[in-house]
């Protein structure tokens, strides 16, 4: 992008007049310049642990290992890979994310979705769902309805007739919603209706609608009820209810009479309903919950569709305060579709930041190109050939409609395969358009105007993004050091982690050489257990162990006691730790009884004591250490050699710890 490029060129230039000044280099390190901030920011986050604390010359020696090791990595193009690269766009774009929102408009955003999650609006709805490239058609069948409802038609009825939703079938019945449950547009539009009245139709992703707000209930506090319950198919229910709130009433405990509920099943686990959520009971029970006011209040009589109802609160509680969910609420806002009023504003901003402002009739040939839908790909690659006509312009200077090809063309095979999509019933065809759904249901001109929306959005955020980088020296280092530890994670892997895992040879070797430092840390018995069906079986076993040699014992065993079918041994091989088989504590480390196994009850154990290991396998972990710790020893010398190292070292003595 021309833009990007021209003025991120022009900051990164400022930028380094300004550092030149104020930030010396501290030292150089295979002729690479190393800020004085850079160092000082890691090292005073570094050295603030008290218990890692470092002298300055100590913690010089692990910056420059440190240093070295990540241009190593970035010598064999490690910082190319597409597992870095996708890892240091993802942490970039959080960590800028807070810099990019506009304030003002999220807090208006998470005030307003605070109160309205106070309230819960039971609604109903008549959608007519924008079809491909087809919005005249719906736009007109939803203006059509709306005449009918002004006119005095049922709204449940012209639901059932009209609409294109599956509530059709319940009259356009939706129930209660809450914020963030719906797209923010249709959340708007209920939420904004009086309660026993609709809407003007409203758009949305989906398509046309219009919305019948039925009720709203308060459900600032939350409630945990149980109930007793009789049923209204029972003959004798409304008497028994009413007899057992009598008795309540009385004095009699509500847990008492549980068991006389007709729900046997609820009665059981205590009559227990669980906290309410709208929609989930009927109407009439929720709004009597809802008024009870404290722990262990009893409700009067409810009367509903299924019967007669007595409610005992369990448990209640409300709302947190604003300031306790507002980060929550600001994390919500950022993944829900509110999120564009956000955006929407913080582009604003961009574009007055950067005096963007876009030429009238630059888009023209990209609309003719997208509506004419004989054309080949070749023909469209032809068309956009040449087009240097000014598209926009940043900060006073002109920007050719060329800069938009490329991203055009991209966009453009995406849109092409939703269309292709959209003519086909296949699995596949349906996983394109979830995918580009925001593509679906666009008209060529529609599109063309996303696509250059997107182009100019990615553009001036860049632009803001290198900005911030550059003034704010906080946010850079904390990039950088980033960056560096993927690298040095990567190069470490590389060097020390895997190589000293993956090759059995070098790791034989290096326990070979060194064998004599190795010794377990208490006595380990290398050897054979032998398990023994009976008594007469153990013995004969222990005259063959001293009668045979020890190669091939085991199969001699196998072979000598294990005839016909008939299995009177078992062996296992290996070498153990006290604590680590019973069989073992009992005949060698001398814990008598702890051993059982009613089916082979006698054991032989042959083999020795020792303390030295005879395998590099039985010593692992420590000999993985001491090997990655040779590994690490020769790497760094390797590098000291390729490397230059210069410490500025009156630079360095300006460096003020933090305290």
């Amino acid at each position: 992008m021309k833009f990007k490029l021209a003025l991120a060129a022009g900051l990164l230039a400022s930028a380094a007049t300004v550092s030149a000044q104020n930030d010396p280099v501290i030292m150089t390190i295979g002729g690479e310049p190393i800020l004085k901030s850079e160092f000082e920011y890691i090292y005073n986050k570094n050295s603030s642990s008290s218990l890692d604390k470092k002298s300055l010359d100590e913690y010089v020696d692990l910056f420059v290992k440190f240093k070295m090791k990540v241009m190593e990595a970035k010598e064999r193009q490690l910082d190319e890979l597409p597992s870095y690269l996708n890892e240091y766009k993802t942490y970039k774009d959080q960590l800028l994310l807070p810099y990019l929102v506009d304030q003002e408009s999220e807090e208006k955003l998470a005030r307003e979705a605070y109160e309205r999650l106070k309230k819960a609006v039971d609604v109903s709805h008549i959608l007519i769902k924008t079809n491909n490239q087809d919005t005249a058609a719906a736009y007109k069948k939803i203006n059509d309805i709306y005449s009918k409802i002004e006119k005095g038609a049922n709204f449940a009825d012209l639901a059932k007739e009209y609409s294109e939703c599956p509530s059709s079938e319940r009259g356009g019945r939706l129930d209660y919603i809450k914020p963030f449950s719906t797209v923010y547009p249709f959340e708007t539009a209920a939420y904004n209706t009086p309660v026993g009245t609709y809407s003007r139709p409203f758009r949305t992703e989906f398509g046309y609608h219009i919305v019948y707000v039925h009720s709203v209930m308060d459900v600032e506090k939350s409630v945990r009820v149980a109930q007793i319950f009789k049923r209204k198919n029972n003959p004798n229910g409304k008497a028994s209810i009413d007899s057992i709130l009598q008795a309540i009433r009385g004095g009699a405990k509500f847990d008492s009479l549980i068991l006389q509920s007709d729900d046997r099943e609820g009665a059981m686990r205590g009559g227990e309903l669980g906290w309410l959520s709208p929609g989930r009971f009927p109407d009439e029970l929720e709004r009597a919950a809802r008024k009870m006011n404290k722990i262990g209040e009893v409700s009067d009589v409810v009367t509903t569709s299924f019967g007669y109802h007595i409610l005992m609160v369990r448990d209640m509680s409300s709302m947190d305060s604003y300031e306790k969910m507002l980060p929550d609420l600001k994390k919500r806002i950022l993944k829900d579709s509110r999120a564009m009023t956000v955006v929407e504003r913080s582009r604003a901003n961009l574009e007055l930041r950067y005096a963007y402002a876009m030429v009238d009739g630059g888009l023209e040939p990209f609309y003719a190109i997208a509506e004419d839908t004989t054309l080949s790909y070749k023909e469209v690659s032809e068309r956009l050939q040449g087009l240097d006509a000014p598209l926009y312009t940043i900060s006073g200077e002109y920007y050719p409609q060329s800069a938009f090809v490329s991203s055009f063309k991209s966009k453009k095979d995406i849109y092409d395969s939703v269309k292709d999509a959209a003519k086909k019933n296949t699995t596949e065809s349906h996983k394109t358009i979830a995918r580009y759904k925001e593509y679906y249901q666009l008209s060529p001109r529609e599109f063309v105007n996303l696509a250059y929306d997107k182009y100019i959005n990615e553009g001036l955020t860049s632009l803001y993004k290198e900005s911030l980088l550059q003034e704010n020296s906080d946010l850079r280092n904390l990039l950088k050091e980033y960056s560096d530890g993927l690298l040095l994670f990567d190069i470490s892997n590389k060097m020390v982690w895997s190589r000293s895992t993956s090759n059995v040879e070098e790791m034989s070797n290096f326990f070979k050489a060194n064998k004599s430092k190795y010794k377990f840390d208490s006595p380990r018995f290398r050897g054979m257990i032998i398990s023994c069906a009976d008594k007469k079986t153990q013995d004969e076993v222990k005259k063959f162990v001293k009668a045979t040699y020890p190669e091939s014992l085991e199969s001699k065993l196998l072979a000598k006691f294990n005839q016909n079918g008939e299995v009177k041994v078992k062996v296992e091989k290996g070498l153990y730790q006290k604590g680590a088989n019973k069989a073992v504590d009992q005949e060698i480390f001398g814990e008598k009884g702890v051993y059982s196994d009613n089916t082979f009850p006698y054991v032989v154990c042959e083999g020795e004591l020792t303390d030295t290991p005879i395998d590099y396998k039985e010593v692992k972990g420590p000999l993985t250490a001491d090997y990655q710790n040779k590994l690490e020893e020769d790497w760094v010398n390797n590098l000291r050699t390729k490397y230059n190292v210069k410490i500025n070292q009156e630079v360095l003595k300006t460096v003020k710890p933090n305290n």
